[in-house]
Formats: structure tokens, sequence, C-alpha cells
């Protein structure tokens, strides 16, 4: 038994198992997103971008509100009423937008210009 606790295989490998759960039981970051603010600022934004769209359909199911309506189709960010009904759930996200939902309006703003392009 000692003289397989002395082996160079037997040390290393007790030596990563330790530095496995330090990693694993740590609250950092993981290591791509150490290395990359860049990536850890992207999830954020991106995360927060779907906040609105995703409670807007939780909104739906619990009120029972269907998801499209006679179209589905049209601009999010016009700046007059729609005279055509859009569906559902795209008024409801237009509703979001006039009622000062910045970060939705913004996310949509940027799609729209990197469609254009």
């Amino acid at each position: 038994m000692l003289r397989h606790e002395n082996n160079i295989y037997h040390k290393d490998s007790v030596d990563k198992g330790k530095s496995f759960l330090l990693t694993y039981d740590s609250s950092e970051p993981e290591i791509t997103n150490r290395l990359s603010q860049k990536a850890l600022q992207d999830i954020t934004e991106n995360r927060a971008r779907l906040v609105p769209i995703i409670k807007t359909k939780i909104l739906q199911g619990r009120q029972n509100i269907a998801l499209r309506g006679p179209r589905d189709d049209g601009k999010l960010l016009e700046t007059k009423d729609s005279i055509s009904n859009q569906g559902n759930f795209r008024a409801m996200l237009q509703f979001r937008i006039h009622a000062g939902d910045t970060v939705f309006e913004e996310h949509l703003k940027i799609r729209l210009q990197e469609q254009q392009i």
C-alpha cells in the first residue's frame, strides 16, 4: 500500500483530483469566460434580450391567449400604430416597446441594422 502511495502517478492523480474539486466547487466563471470578458458580456446581454420575449410568451400562456392571430408579419418598430392585425404575440411585443422596454427595443434596432447590411 505504501509503495502505491509513493508512486509518481498516484501523487499526480491525487493532485489532479484535488485541483478538479477546487475548480468544481468554486463559484468562479468558466475559464472561457474568464479569458474573454467580451464573451461574458455577450452572454449577459443575450439573456437580458430574451427576458421580454419569454415573459410575453408566459403571459400569453397564463391568459390563454393564442400566439398567432390572422397574420404574423409586419414591423415591430413602426412609429405609427399598425392598421392590420399582426397577431397576438407581435402585438404584445409592440406593446412592450411602447410601454418603455428600452432593452428590447434596442435589441430589435440592432437586429434590424444587421439585416440591412
